[in-house]
């Protein structure tokens, strides 16, 4: 049998330990632990380069952010990828259903036993010594196209790694189907350095380019100049010179959208952003980025 590594992003120690405990059981090769959605994804990329992908146990309800922004970025990178959902949540819930209809390979109700994760880990196996090398391929990007509703030829090589005259031998049979149609060329960014599709754009703090921040509505109060988060100024009064604010317009305004670095502190109506490549870590400007031209694909139906 196959050794497999794991991921398991998850906030509770108790659920931590006894996964942790099923899958050495189970002969898992590797097993990283992550007490949230942040640290699990920055352990999932540090998988880009290796030929295994790790199975991914995730949890629904994380301290920095829900099942559904997770399995959005490993997917985006690993389309592939067997994400496992873990929550106390009925299947039937709508956000539950959300997270399986992106792509999560199983669902586990917790609590649950080893003998549910033998289930699953079973039928993973069971699929890999089935699929031939074209199945394995076919599936690889059938998953990656079942996330997008448009995707290029550029994205399909970079993103899963395949020859693009195996590529193309696969989607020439999907719109023999209608499951896809061609249309047209499309211009991407690429990373300046390597090349590479896979790049995103991050947003970041303009003072000191922290990625910490939120949203916020926040207060300028006239008379002494403070502008802070609307939650600061506790029954009508300035959190800095604690005078009294009653009317709008007159002692105070409200500013919409503005965002607060957790950070640094500083207030700005704006973001700075940038790219970043998921393949060799460069960060470049718009102005630094490589456009590259490739066959456009529009998704009907996978």
């Amino acid at each position: 049998m196959v050794k497999y590594d794991a991921i398991i992003i998850e906030d509770s120690p108790a659920v931590c330990i006894r996964l942790k405990e099923f899958l050495q059981k189970l002969d898992f090769a590797k097993i990283h632990v992550a007490k949230n959605g942040n640290d699990g994804i920055s352990a999932f990329k540090e998988y880009l380069e290796s030929s295994a992908t790790p199975i991914v146990f995730l949890d629904y309800n994380l301290p920095d952010m829900d099942g559904l922004s997770v399995i959005a970025q490993i997917l985006d990178v690993r389309p592939e990828t067997r994400v496992i959902l873990q929550t106390a949540r009925e299947k039937s819930d709508e956000k539950v259903r959300e997270v399986i209809s992106y792509g999560a390979y199983k669902y586990l109700a917790k609590p649950y036993g080893f003998d549910d994760v033998r289930e699953i880990i079973n039928a993973i196996a069971r699929e890999d010594e089935q699929l031939g090398d074209a199945t394995k391929d076919f599936e690889i990007i059938r998953a990656f196209l079942k996330s997008h509703t448009r995707v290029s030829m550029a994205m399909l090589t970079d993103y899963t790694g395949k020859k693009k005259s195996d590529i193309v031998t696969i989607l020439d049979d999907l719109q023999k189907t209608g499951a896809i149609v061609k249309s047209g060329s499309v211009r991407e960014i690429s990373c300046e350095k390597c090349g590479t599709v896979r790049v995103k754009q991050f947003f970041n703090c303009p003072s000191c380019f922290s990625y910490n921040f939120k949203k916020e509505t926040v207060i300028e109060h006239y008379s002494c100049g403070n502008i802070s988060a609307q939650r600061t100024y506790k029954n009508e009064q300035c959190p800095e010179c604690r005078g009294l604010i009653k009317m709008l317009g007159v002692d105070y305004r409200v500013l919409e959208n503005f965002y607060v670095c957790n950070d640094c502190g500083d207030k700005f109506p704006e973001l700075h952003w940038d790219f970043r490549c998921l393949h060799c870590n460069n960060k470049f400007g718009i102005d630094q980025a490589v456009w590259r031209e490739s066959t456009d694909y529009k998704i009907i139906s996978v």
